[in-house]
Parts: C-alpha cells; sequence; structure tokens
C-alpha cells in the first residue's frame, strides 16, 4: 500500500489525511516515529479512499531543532577547574609520543569531591540557563527538583558521571542517569553503551543533539571511568579504558613479554594493604609501585598458565616466593602486577650499588638465611599441599629457577633484602592423585645455562630444580669468599670459568656431554676445589665453604636418578647454616639453646646500653630470646647476662617507642623492669635499641605473649567516666542547696576528659600460654561491685578462650579495654563515605548495664630520655596472669570513649579487626566454633612463621 501522509497541528490532535491506493481500511496501529516520543498512539480510522490519522499527544512534541550545549561562567570555571586536576595517563602512550599534549588524562575521584561539594552541587543544578533548560524539555523526571542534590555526591559512579556531564557542558542531564537507577546500581559511567545513551537516557532530546551528546560522551567517558584495583580478581578491560597508571619505565623483555616499573595512583589501588607473603613499595607521594608484566604471547596461552600458576603459589603465603597482585586484559594486551622489587639476584651479586652483604666471617654471612628461604620456597612447589585442602596433593617444577628470575625484596621496616622467586610462566604442576608419577614428559623452554643435562631430554622428574638451585648456591658463595670478582673475575671468576668451546660451539653450561656421558665441567669442578682453599679463609670458613661445596656436588649430579632431592637438600643446608648466633657463640661451640627450649626471637644485632641511655655507653649486640613451656625465659643480650634466667611473673616490658609520635633514626627503644620491688632481675633498667619497627614487634610478641595487628596513630581521646545514679541524684540536690558549687559539681558528675594518645593496636593473647582462669566471673560480668544489680550468669572458667584487649599508648600511660559483652565499639556508617576518624566505645545495652570497664596503667619505672623518676613510663606484665590482675587493680567504669584517629583508613581497618576478633571471642566463650579466621593470628604469621 501506497499512503501519503500530511500532517496538521491543532492543540491536542495532529491530523493526518492519508492518500492510499489500497482498499479502505477500518482502523489500525502504527508505532510511532522515532521524533515522536511524547505521544502514545497512532490511530487511522477509514474515511472511503482517504484515510483521517490521528495522533493523541500526551505531553506537547519535542522541539526537533538542534539545543546548544550551556555557556554560563558557572559551568565553564568548573569545567577549568576540572581539567586542572587531570593527571596525564601513560596507558594508550607509545614510545614516541613526548609531548605530554598529546597524553590522554584522567580525573581522580577524591579531586572531584573537592571541586564538586554539596553546596557547589546545589548552585550548578539551581543556575539560570536557557539552554540547560531545554536539555530536560519532555523529560519531567530529570528535572532538578525530581531529587535531592546530595545523591549526586552520595557515590563514586554519580560524582563522576556528573562531572563528566559539566565537562560535556550538559550538567542537568545527570537527571536523567538518576531518574532510571538508584544509588546503588547507578554504574560507572564506562558502562553505558551508545544504544543506552541513544535510545534511552537522552531519547527526549533532538535527534542531531541527541546523536551529538551520546559521541562526545563515549569519547570522554574514560577520564572519569578509571577502574580501582581493589583485589587481585581477573577483570577485562576494553582497549579505551584509562588505567590509574601516572608513570611508566621499560624495566626487562623476556621470551613471552616485557616488564614495565608502574607507579600507580594511590586512590585507585587498594589491594596494596594486603601483603601477602611481601611487600608493596610506596613513594614519599602515597604513589604504589608495581612490577607489570604484559604477556606478548597472542594466544593467551602463556598468560593462562602463570595465573593459574602464580594463584595457586599464592595460596602458600610464602614469604621468599613472589605474590601475584592483580591480573587484567587490556584489549588484546595480558597483564600481570607483582611487588616491584629493587632487582634482582645476577645484578646485586655482580654490582656494587644494590649493597650486597659483606661478612667477615663466611659462616655468618645473612646470604645464606635468605638461600635457606628460597630452598624452602622451593620445597613448597615441588612438594606442593594446597592449603585449603589438605589431602591434594601436587608435583611441581619451577623449570626455569635463574637468579635473574630471583628477586631482592626489601623486608618491611628494615634494611635487610629478601630473595623472591618469580617467574612462573614455565612451571607445571601435576596432580599425584591422577598422574601417580614424579616424571614429567616433554621439553622444557627455560634457560639452558642454568639447567641440567635433562634440559632437550624427552623425560625429566622432581630432581630438575635442584641441579638449578645448586648453580645459584654457588654464585652466592663465589660472592661471599671472592666479592664481585669471585663472579667475573676474568681468570678464576664463575662467570668466565664456566664458559667452554667444544667443537666450535660456546657453551655456559655446568655439564658437557649428552644424555649418559654427560657430566660436570672439569673446570667447573677445579674451581670449586680452588674457593674451598682460598687462603683468605679462616679454617672454621674453610670447613664451612668445603661442606658447602660438597653438598652442592651432590645437587650437580648429571643422572637424575641419583641427584639429591630437595627434601634432602633442605635438611642438610639447616644443618649446615644451623652455624649462628642462636645455637653456637661465635666460633666457640659452645651451645647456647638447651632441648627443652625454642627461640623465640633472634636478632642479629642491637644495641644494648648496660648503664641506661643517660650512661652513654653501649655497644652493639646480638639478643636472642630462649624459653620453655614453664614461663622461664633466657634472654641474651651481650656476653654478661647470657645464661640469665628470668620468670615472666617476675617482669614487666617498657616499650619506651610506644609513647611517642615519632621514632628517630629508627631508634625503637625497649627496657626491662620487675614487677614488684623485692624481685630483681639482671636486666632491669638496661635498655636495648632496635633498628627497625617489625623486629621491634617481634620482641613484643615473644615477651608479652600476644598476637598483635599493626599500630594505628590517634590524634585525639575524650574519656567520659561513669557516674552512678545515686551519686548523679547527689549531686543534683547539692546544686540545689549550693549553687556556689554547680560547676564543681558538674564536672564531677560527667568526669569528662581529653587524653593526648599517640598509638592504638589490638592484642589477642596466645592459646598455648593462657591462664587457667582465662575467664573468671568479673571478667565476663562487668558489673560494679554494688547492690543495685542481680549477678550475671557466669562464664566456665575452664574454656580456654584467648582474651583480646584495645590497647591505646599515652605520653605517660596506657588504657585497655578488655573483650566484654557489655561493650561494643560503634562507627558512621559507611566510613569510606562520610571519611570519619571518629570510632566510639560505648555500652552494649543502656538498660542493663550503662558503662564498661578500662584499666589505666600509669608509669613508675624511669623513660629513657633522662632517667628520672618524673619521666617515667608504665611497663606491660610478661605473664598474663600478672597482666589481669594488673588490669583488675588498676580498672575505671567508663560511660564513653570516643577516639579520633590520624586517617579515616587507620579507622576502618581498625574497625575491621575488632569486630572480627570480638565474634571470635563471643563464639569460643560460648562453645562454638568461630565462623572466621583470626585475622591478628594471620598477621603475625606471616610475618613471624615460628609464631
Amino acid at each position: 500500500m501506497w499512503v501519503q501522509i500530511s500532517l496538521t497541528k491543532t492543540t491536542s490532535i495532529l491530523t493526518a489525511q492519508l492518500k492510499a491506493t489500497a482498499p479502505a481500511v477500518d482502523q489500525a496501529t502504527m508505532p510511532l516515529p522515532g521524533d515522536c516520543a511524547s505521544a502514545s498512539s497512532l490511530c487511522v480510522a477509514a474515511r472511503g479512499s482517504r484515510l483521517q490519522l490521528q495522533l493523541a499527544c500526551n505531553l506537547m512534541p519535542p522541539n526537533t531543532s538542534p539545543i546548544r550545549e550551556c555557556n554560563d561562567v558557572l559551568i565553564l570555571d568548573t569545567k577549568e577547574k576540572i581539567q586542572e586536576v587531570a593527571v596525564p595517563d601513560i596507558t594508550h602512550i607509545t614510545g614516541e609520543e613526548e609531548d605530554v599534549t598529546l597524553r590522554h588524562k584522567f580525573v581522580p575521584t577524591s579531586s572531584l569531591r573537592e571541586i564538586l561539594t554539596l553546596e557547589h552541587v546545589k548552585l550548578i543544578l539551581n543556575h539560570d540557563c536557557t539552554n540547560c533548560a531545554r536539555h530536560l524539555q519532555g523529560n519531567k523526571l530529570a528535572e532538578p527538583n525530581q531529587f535531592p542534590p546530595h545523591r549526586i555526591i552520595a557515590t563514586d559512579s554519580a560524582i563522576n558521571l556528573f562531572a563528566l556531564l559539566i565537562y560535556l557542558r550538559y550538567p542537568l542531564l545527570v537527571g536523567c542517569f538518576l531518574s532510571s537507577y538508584d544509588d546503588k546500581s547507578l554504574p560507572s559511567p564506562r558502562y553505558f553503551s551508545r544504544y543506552d545513551l541513544r535510545d534511552r537516557q537522552f531519547l527526549h532530546l533532538p535527534l542531531q543533539t541527541r546523536n551529538t551528546v551520546t559521541q562526545e560522551f563515549q569519547d570522554e567517558k574514560w577520564k572519569f571511568s578509571v577502574p580501582s584495583f581493589k583485589d587481585g580478581s581477573f577483570q577485562d578491560y576494553e582497549k579505551d579504558t584509562i588505567l590509574p597508571y601516572i608513570d611508566e619505565t621499560p624495566v626487562g623483555k623476556g621470551a613471552y613479554g616485557k616488564v614495565f616499573k608502574v607507579k600507580m595512583h594511590p586512590e585507585y589501588c587498594t589491594f596494596g594493604s594486603n601483603k601477602i607473603g611481601g611487600s608493596n613499595t610506596h613513594n614519599k607521594d602515597g604513589e604504589l609501585i608495581l612490577a607489570r608484566k604484559e604477556i606478548i604471547d597472542k594466544d593467551a596461552i602463556n598468560f593462562v598458565m602463570e595465573k593459574t600458576n602464580l594463584e595457586r603459589i599464592a595460596t602458600l603465603k610464602h614469604p621468599h616466593l613472589i605474590q601475584i597482585q592483580k591480573t587484567y586484559q587490556l584489549g588484546q594486551v595480558f597483564n600481570i602486577l607483582f611487588p616491584f622489587a629493587k632487582t634482582n639476584l645476577h645484578d646485586y651479586l655482580r654490582e656494587d650499588k644494590w649493597g650486597a652483604p659483606k661478612h667477615p666471617r663466611i659462616s655468618e654471612s645473612p646470604l645464606w638465611v635468605q638461600v635457606l628461604g628460597i630452598t624452602e620456597g622451593l620445597s613448597k612447589i615441588i612438594s606442593f599441599t594446597d592449603p585449603e585442602d589438605p589431602e591434594k596433593t601436587f608435583f611441581g617444577q619451577h623449570l626455569d629457577l635463574k637468579p635473574h628470575n630471583i628477586l631482592i625484596d626489601r623486608v618491611p621496616g628494615s634494611s635487610r633484602d629478601c630473595f623472591k622467586i618469580s617467574d612462573f610462566g614455565q612451571t607445571q604442576f601435576i596432580d599425584l592423585a591422577v598422574g601417580n608419577t614424579t616424571r614429567i614428559v616433554g621439553g622444557v623452554n627455560g634457560s639452558d645455562a642454568y639447567a641440567p643435562p635433562e634440559y632437550q631430554e624427552s623425560e625429566h622428574n622432581h630432581t630438575y630444580d635442584v641441579w638449578s638451585l645448586a648453580i645459584i648456591i654457588l654464585e652466592v658463595l663465589a660472592y661471599a669468599v671472592r666479592g664481585i670478582d669471585g663472579l667475573q673475575n676474568r681468570r678464576q671468576g664463575l662467570d668466565h670459568v664456566r664458559i667452554t668451546t667444544e667443537d666450535r660451539v660456546r657453551s655456559s653450561n655446568f655439564y658437557t656431554g649428552k644424555g649418559a656421558d654427560a657430566r660436570v665441567k672439569p673446570s667447573i669442578l677445579s674451581w670449586m676445589d680452588n674457593l674451598s682453599m682460598d687462603p683468605g679463609l679462616e679454617p672454621d670458613c674453610q670447613v664451612f665453604v668445603r661442606n658447602l661445596i660438597n653438598l652442592c656436588k651432590s645437587m650437580l649430579e648429571p643422572r637424575m636418578e641419583k641427584r639429591i632431592t630437595i627434601e634432602r637438600v633442605l635438611l642438610k643446608m639447616k644443618e649446615l647454616f644451623n652455624v649462628k648466633v642462636s645455637e653456637y657463640i661465635t666460633g666457640t661451640g659452645e651451645s647456647l639453646k638447651k632441648k627443652e627450649e625454642e627461640v623465640l626471637v633472634e636478632l642479629e644485632k642491637v644495641q644494648y646500653f648496660p648503664d641506661g641511655l643517660k650512661g652513654r655507653h653501649s655497644m652493639d649486640s646480638p639478643f636472642i630470646i630462649l624459653g620453655d613451656s614453664r614461663h622461664r625465659l633466657r634472654i641474651y643480650v651481650g656476653p654478661h647476662i647470657r645464661n640469665a634466667r628470668h620468670q615472666r611473673q617476675e617482669m614487666k616490658l617498657i616499650l619506651a617507642y610506644q609513647h611517642r609520635t615519632k621514632v628517630d633514626n629508627n631508634h625503637f627503644e625497649i627496657s626491662f623492669a620487675s614487677m614488684r620491688d623485692d624481685c630483681t632481675n639482671s636486666l632491669q633498667n638496661k635498655f636495648l635499641v632496635i633498628d627497625n619497627e617489625d623486629d621491634a614487634r617481634k620482641v613484643q610478641i615473644a615477651l608479652t605473649n600476644q598476637y598483635l595487628s599493626p599500630r594505628f596513630q590517634v590524634g585525639r581521646m575524650t574519656l567520659k567516666m561513669y557516674c552512678h545514679t545515686l551519686r548523679k541524684i547527689s549531686n543534683h540536690v547539692s546544686q540545689l542547696f549550693n549553687k556556689s558549687s554547680t560547676s564543681s559539681s558538674s564536672r564531677s558528675a560527667t568526669s569528662e576528659a581529653n587524653i593526648e594518645p599517640l598509638w592504638i593496636e589490638l592484642w589477642l593473647e596466645r592459646k598455648q600460654t593462657l591462664r587457667q582462669d582465662a575467664f573468671p566471673s568479673e571478667a565476663a560480668s562487668l558489673e560494679p561491685p554494688s547492690t543495685y544489680r542481680r549477678a550475671k550468669r557466669q562464664i566456665n572458667p575452664s574454656k580456654e578462650c584467648p582474651l583480646g584487649r584495645v590497647v591505646i599508648y599515652c605520653k605517660d600511660l596506657i588504657v585497655i579495654l578488655p573483650f566484654a559483652k557489655e561493650c561494643q565499639l560503634h562507627k558512621q556508617d559507611d566510613i569510606e563515605l562520610t571519611k570519619s576518624r571518629l570510632l566510639t566505645f560505648e555500652p552494649m545495652d543502656k538498660r542493663q548495664c550503662d558503662f564498661f570497664k578500662a584499666s589505666f596503667l600509669r608509669g613508675s619505672n624511669p623513660g629513657p630520655s633522662s632517667g628520672s623518676a618524673e619521666d617515667t613510663l608504665p611497663g606491660i606484665p610478661m605473664h598474663h596472669d600478672e597482666l589481669y590482675k594488673t588490669e583488675k587493680e588498676c580498672e575505671v567504669l567508663c560511660e564513653k570513649l570516643d577516639v579520633t584517629f590520624a586517617n579515616w583508613k587507620d579507622a576502618n581497618e581498625l574497625y575491621r579487626l575488632y569486630k572480627n576478633e570480638k565474634a571470635r571471642w563471643l563464639d569460643e566463650i560460648k562453645g562454638i566454633m568461630p565462623k572466621t579466621q583470626s585475622l591478628l593470628t594471620n598477621l603475625t604469621q606471616s610475618h613471624m612463621p615460628h609464631y
């Protein structure tokens, strides 16, 4: 049917005359044209050979002429401010683009929140602009009076969307999105497709304007849609996505990828707080430094293999195995993020600038601790047990172990370096339940210089990596004995000795021949014998070097069936490297450790002040704490007190550094005091100065028998003391008869005090040394000693439930809040949204109990600075029973305790840790299996595997 339509407009009806060659039609309903969004239907009625079309309109038809963008000064100024805070993006920049102006930019959400305050948002929504009014014509639900202004700043998605529309100069179109989504479901701008915008959100706009706004939105949305790396889960991003990288430097290239050092904007990387098995390096601006590995292989096989291996290895949480941070795909490029390490072992041993340690006594070099660490890590890979399913075991092989793949990372809070095995792209795992074999069939693509003779054979077994490890140990030994010359000297250096020419082919392999004829090169064997007889070695160090070389020779057995296993290597290495201060006093062979004791803490060096800090006389000494099951301690520090025995019940620990906001020159002072005047010990009034916080925390954990959370800086603390109802009435009556005492009575009734706090942390008692009366009735029921309330049901004192505590360090005071059912920790509804730094301790139910208990430990011990009686610090009892008694003696009743943190992230983290440990404690005292793992225990064990 051919139809000719002519439209005429009346007040509420559009009439169309249709000429048709078809027979008359009684009635028909036709779809609406694209620009008639405000009409409900098109009705056609038959009139002989003519058809009359009527368009019933609910709203006036929109203006079909294009609408210009907003030109208001407020909008233009706001756009300029947004442009000023934009950060250069290096995600899509090639090496040829050096001009900063050519770079993309992204706008951090935190910067937008500083610009788009609630008052500023209200000004924009209510500004008077003809063009902006036309932007909403035909969509009344999107008008600013239809939603509260605070919704725009309620979520990151909303504020980013609003900023983008301001940038495009169509700010009031934000109502189109807020009318379609609630706050929780509103997506980030990058998730809106061209179809979503053109045919849904902007449908009311004239066609030309709609197409223009849609295109501009699509072009600019990436600047306001930077994804946050909140966890390590895999993400697939569109190729135009801007990632939160603000700097990038190439650092290496391998067979399957390139490696870059990337600097991340701190706002978009929150998984950096999850320090599993390693440290994340931040610069002075708080920017996170990571290593990004870009997989070149287009079929993604190597990416999937390495990603799977890394995720499996991450479950081990071993400090000497590199931990994956995140994996993602950007367009067609696969990426893996790791903590950035300062260098690799190859360069570490060959370049002075990295400061590899040199020790005059080879056997005591700190390098052996790291060699033992990577050996343990490798053994975990070869005999892999799934931590989540201990019955599931795998046989694993790294297959590309070499110094380039061992990264050197700094131990957090220390000047020591840590070796970490990396690059698991070649690693293979075989499920022993399926394959039941320790042999792998197939070729290997690793580096041949560190590979065993079976490198290119069709079959290899679980000792493949043992050969590679032996070469690495020999390189470390060469450096330990002769320094860089031990590797690079043109006559005696291992790097040159290993290179031979056979049939005009230069080879750096450690072996010659193939298959059954393979053997270690004679030049290598001669070099090892030479090294063991180096004239610079002391006699006992010669024995150490000879024993280590003999171990390496057994690891370099050409026949894999006869090669020593990793389990035996680890056992022999522990025996060999056990030549250290915890087992033998320097060079004398005198055993320090007794059979019934275990080493609780061992530090290579502390500064020891036998006459107190005031005496100015100090010495560098190893520091070792030995303990047994009867709460006896032997503390070795300096030559005069190595055999002194101490009972935990008789000693207090004084943590001087906890009572200062800043630690000068990494001096963490610790001292000891006696619990009672009639008890003395050889460490009383003697001071130790430890050079890093991690070691100081280890000492605190060992001596107090408490698991620790990280400590957080506190800015302010307000305490409201408890005043009983009868006392309040008495004070009120006194005020009526004696008006002059009003102010003093008021103060006594509220007893509110501002205390200057410094640090706050959580403690959790270690189970193996719990009191027998861990929870007497006083600890479980916090009722005051009065007759006004009924006694509560007592908790069974035989239950061994580890008690948690909140501990606040002040200038000359320690405030302790033991876990109690009557006390709760309160926070703002959403700390991340409100950025609130305030947490409040208050009674759980004021109708039943309107107070909670805290303990104030005051000092009677000389402080480190002056040693005077006026400058005193509180001591922490080392035994749980003594700590409990001290808490009861120093107990006060509180109505409220407000703690203001230095930043909101610390407040949020302490709240999370507290809620987890408190929930576990409540479950345990009820005899219920806790639903969650202890975060404090995991934190302590990740840094101190012994615990």
